[in-house]
């Protein structure tokens, strides 16, 4: 049986003449190899610095990231999602992201728009989010704009 290559460890061989345990360290951490061989205690605060200085994990969140689209997703039907991590009503994809149209009524009222209340979009194009197009009202109020101009079966009183 072939063993690591590092002092004091007893494990069989699993790549690169290390153990199973230290390769992970090795390859997925990206601690070098003469670090690897240091022991605990000269494991000091000088070496510590200067590990992290050179093998720094890159930030590829956001804006570093090479796919960055500047925080606009298009959705399926028609309508535009922003990133806003800071805002309170953000509850897209684990709460950073917005409905664009959204964000713009909360611009024009002055403050955040509550769960009870909805934004209209006055002439009928969702894709539309110019502030002249949006009213902000109550469920109540937007059914009732809504159900005066559809026709209703005069019989049944239903939507046609």
């Amino acid at each position: 049986m072939i063993k690591c290559i590092l002092e004091d460890c007893n494990n069989k061989h699993y790549a690169r003449g290390l153990c199973r345990f230290h390769y992970r360290k090795y390859y997925y951490f990206k601690i070098p190899f003469p670090f690897l061989f240091m022991g605990p205690q000269k494991w000091t605060e000088e070496n510590r610095k200067k590990y992290l200085k050179a093998f720094k994990r890159r930030d590829y969140h956001g804006e570093n990231n090479p796919k960055w689209r500047g925080g606009k997703i298009k959705r399926p039907d028609g309508r535009t999602i922003v990133f806003a991590p800071g805002n309170p009503n953000a509850k897209l994809f684990g709460g950073t992201y917005i409905l664009e149209y959204r964000l713009a009524a909360e611009v024009k009222i002055g403050r955040p728009l509550r769960d009870s209340e909805i934004v209209h979009h006055i002439n009928g194009d969702t894709a539309d989010n110019s502030l002249e197009n949006l009213e902000v009202m109550t469920l109540a109020e937007h059914a009732k704009k809504h159900s005066e101009t559809r026709n209703r079966d005069l019989l049944t009183g239903r939507f046609l």
